[in-house]
């Protein structure tokens, strides 16, 4: 299987980006419409090549929930059933995970995850085509007693996602015909006159301090604080094997600086004078105070943005 390379542009600049913005509702549009296109020509590859198991992975913050889901719901639009499963379910809980140098727990180390069970269940789904995945308390960091019974048609798709599913650790038990790999994340750059305006890294960080905030209750310097342990983590085990994917989608959204600002800047204000922090902090405020405004009202229910938002 060969990699299809995301489809779109690879920066895009500010000028242009307000430009648009003058026409809010034809540039999310727009935006939605070029990331959906990705998702729908993943779908015909998939499709094409008679895959079961689709494993989905991308960094932190890279839309990996909802794109997984779009996934899911293009297929479901041709008539395949193609359930969604977290490897997150499959974690073993904060007791049994390693501490890193600094005392902090490794939480974005493979070896957070059940790799017996996982192949346990993976091979038991391709044998009898139903099997029990595990489902995680979050609030206990433990397994629940339920289980989450998944039951395969002949037709039907598995899609799988989590920080590690390209790890081949997770896959040893299904036939690699069987097993089609995406890697979804945040590529387009936001320049301006030529210069890099936002990384796909700090939109990422962007996106991770406002669900932060919004889902987890976790402050902005808690996640600032936590930010270079994940990006330790996906040096140490995603990036080797985004390569090996078979499709890789640009889960950035040219609108997303119009919108951001709304959210994050009353939240890092006070993290300006922030002995550790706050060069990154002002950094982000400029940058995001250059785009014009978006109202939140013309994004759609079902964008990926609203992972990070809400409704």
């Amino acid at each position: 299987m060969k990699t299809v390379l995301p489809t779109g542009n690879s920066h895009i600049d500010l000028e242009v980006i307000n430009k648009c913005a003058k026409e809010p509702e034809k540039f999310v549009a727009n935006c939605e419409r070029d990331y959906d296109s990705q998702i729908n020509s993943a779908v015909n590859e998939i499709i094409y090549n008679g895959s079961k198991v689709v494993m989905l992975a991308g960094p932190s913050s890279s839309g990996k929930t909802t794109t997984a889901h779009k996934i899911s719901k293009c297929f479901s639009e041709r008539g395949i059933n193609a359930p969604v499963v977290s490897l997150d379910d499959f974690f073993l809980g904060k007791a049994h995970y390693k501490r890193l140098p600094n005392g902090l727990l490794d939480m974005e180390s493979i070896d957070t995850l059940d790799l017996k069970l996982i192949n346990e269940v993976f091979a038991q789904l391709t044998e009898t085509k139903e099997a029990d995945f595990p489902l995680f308390d979050f609030e206990k960091s433990c397994r629940k007693k339920e289980v989450n019974h998944i039951a395969l048609s002949e037709n039907d798709v598995l899609v799988v996602e989590g920080l590690h599913a390209l790890n081949p650790l997770l896959t040893q038990s299904i036939d690699a015909k069987e097993v089609y790999r995406v890697y979804v994340s945040t590529r387009t750059q936001f320049t301006c006159n030529g210069k890099e305006l936002l990384t796909p890294k700090d939109n990422r960080l962007i996106r991770r301090i406002i669900r932060d905030h919004n889902f987890r209750n976790r402050p902005p310097k808690k996640t600032l604080e936590d930010w270079v342990n994940v990006l330790d983590g996906e040096k140490k085990y995603i990036y080797e094997f985004r390569d090996s994917a078979d499709f890789k989608i640009d889960s950035a959204l040219n609108y997303e600086g119009c919108i951001f600002h709304h959210y994050i800047l009353p939240l890092v204000d006070e993290l300006k004078s922030d002995d550790t922090h706050g060069g990154k902090i002002r950094c982000i405020v400029e940058t995001l105070e250059a785009f014009d405004d978006i109202d939140f009202s013309y994004i759609p229910k079902d964008s990926l943005l609203r992972e990070f938002i809400g409704k």
